[in-house]
């Protein structure tokens, strides 16, 4: 299909079809998660679930994907679905206006086959990552010109691990810069694609991004 011919040679035709009987939830649908849906969208994920219970408002404009003056009051994961729909009219969306705590989880993810977590708070991440989900979660955050991303397999606890010493909070500090947004986003749809065709994955922990060095540093998690 010549819609996906741009893929070939880093992903085989048996890839491709693959990815189109994949199903991936993604959980927040602003800074991160836009863009991270639009990429899942463009390169052939079947099925993306995009769970977000906000609105857009004018200090999203500087890095939100779907951010338009338009779209100001208007529903992240509505006009996400809308905007995907016109890129790519062969995926499914499906849109989840509600907020996320322990009493849906579940139920929201349920049948997927990833969940990429793009939420922008800690406590929202530990009630995911303590409802012990079937599937791998990708998870990622910025600040300023840095930034982080992990993935944990089911069983593991890795963003528990990272807040016994990641300060909380500085991306207040910081701030969200469109280009440190949109980097961190691309690595977690670099993983995605990567479990999503089943590669084994062996690095267990986190890789932190540093913009102004141009360095990435992997730290690993001993259990």
């Amino acid at each position: 299909m010549e819609r996906y011919l741009r893929n070939k040679g880093s992903i085989t035709q048996s890839q491709q079809d693959l990815l189109a009987q994949r199903h991936v939830v993604v959980l927040g649908c602003g800074g991160l998660g836009g863009s991270i849906a639009e990429s899942l969208a463009r390169i052939g994920v079947g099925k993306l679930t995009l769970v977000d219970d906000d609105v857009f408002v004018e200090s999203n404009l500087n890095r939100q994907r779907f951010s338009t003056l338009k779209s100001i009051g208007l529903s992240k994961v509505e006009v996400a679905k809308e905007k995907l729909s016109d890129i790519n009219d062969q995926v499914s969306v499906v849109a989840k206006k509600v907020y996320i705590d322990s009493s849906n989880i579940t139920l929201l993810t349920k049948g997927c086959d990833l969940v990429i977590d793009a939420l922008d708070n800690f406590v929202t991440r530990r009630i995911i990552e303590d409802a012990n989900l079937p599937v791998p979660i990708i998870s990622a955050a910025v600040a300023g010109y840095n930034g982080w991303l992990t993935i944990s397999k089911p069983g593991y606890k890795n963003i528990k691990h990272l807040c016994s010493y990641m300060n909380k909070g500085v991306e207040q500090i910081f701030g969200n810069l469109s280009f440190t947004v949109n980097i961190l986003a691309e690595l977690e749809v670099s993983l995605a694609i990567r479990t999503l065709l089943s590669e084994e994955l062996s690095f267990h922990g986190f890789y932190f991004v540093d913009l102004k060095s141009l360095e990435i540093e992997k730290i690993e998690i001993i259990e």
